[in-house]
């Protein structure tokens, strides 16, 4: 039952992953967006969904997603807000 669980949850997080994706309009709020999918994204792997299913469901490379799922591990030890902030800072250094 345990199981059944884990990959409804995966998959309910992977939904909610591919929805910010497809739905972020605002330039304002990009960051704080992509920050929420990253952790979405990190939150489904570990309730069991791979990469490539993840890669697939979003039109986006498996390298991508394993970088993005990294970025959502980050976000959850700092915040979603603190991740923006610090990505934006990093987008503007460059």
């Amino acid at each position: 039952m345990r199981r059944r669980w884990n990959d409804a949850a995966g998959w309910l997080q992977l939904v909610w992953a591919v929805f910010l994706h497809r739905t972020v309009a605002k330039k304002e709020q990009w960051k704080r967006w992509q920050a929420r999918r990253n952790l979405a994204l990190c939150r489904a792997e570990a309730h069991g969904r791979l990469p490539k299913e993840m890669a697939d469901r979003l039109k986006l490379t498996e390298a991508h997603i394993k970088a993005k799922i990294k970025d959502g591990k980050k976000v959850e030890q700092v915040g979603v807000d603190a991740a923006a902030r610090e990505a934006a800072a990093e987008e503007d250094a460059a």
